[in-house]
């Protein structure tokens, strides 16, 4: 005789009552700027409610060349040195509370030259 084990039973609940935060604003680097040093400095505006930060770079050129970074609460700002030169990146954040994951920022651009 064949025995099929099972799991335990889990439930969830879901809500709809939950504040999407909207977009942080974008500070630095400024859109269309050209990078001439490394590292390379990203901040953006603090968003009331947010317990957490996601900052996406995307290399405009290569695909295979995106990356996202989390961040804590208190920190609106994010150091890299992981870029290539002679290359134009895209980048934009998102800000997340308790509930969800909130707006994406608008995309900004700059282009590398060091």
């Amino acid at each position: 005789e064949e025995v099929i084990a099972s799991s335990d039973i889990w439930s969830f609940t879901t809500t709809s009552d939950g504040i999407i935060l909207p977009a942080p604003e974008l500070i630095s680097p400024s859109n269309n700027i050209t990078i001439l040093n490394l590292p390379v400095s990203f901040q953006w505006a603090e968003v009331i409610g947010a317990v957490e930060y996601q900052l996406c770079v995307y290399n405009v050129d290569d695909e295979n060349d995106r990356f996202c970074y989390l961040t804590g609460q208190d920190s609106t700002f994010w150091e890299t040195s992981n870029l290539d030169n002679n290359d134009r990146y895209q980048w934009q954040v998102s800000a997340r509370n308790e509930y969800a994951w909130g707006e994406f920022s608008y995309m900004w651009y700059f282009d590398t030259d060091y």
